[in-house]
């Protein structure tokens, strides 16, 4: 149980940087959200939005099925702490 809870609050960290990551991609892109300049003056390199929106969408995805596997592994601790036979099927 103790790594269900753990793959559960990682699973939501995850998803949410993932998400930050697609919208700070697409502000980048849009030119919403701008580079700020080094501390000497010259211009930071351009930043590639393309992979770190992609790279985004794959950390929100994986999280997507570390929290759903956290939730059924939840969900059988549960069933197991209630007494629920093993040839029960859930409904």
């Amino acid at each position: 149980m103790f790594f269900t809870r753990i793959a559960r609050v990682v699973a939501y960290l995850v998803f949410i940087l993932g998400i930050l990551n697609v919208v700070g991609g697409f502000g980048y892109a849009s030119g919403i959200i701008e580079q700020a300049p080094l501390p000497n003056g010259d211009t930071p390199p351009p930043i590639k939005t393309g992979p770190m929106i992609d790279k985004g969408i794959y950390m929100a995805a994986a999280a997507l099925a570390l929290g759903t596997l956290a939730e059924i592994g939840m969900t059988l601790s549960r069933m197991v702490r209630l007494g629920a036979s093993s040839d029960r099927r859930l409904s």
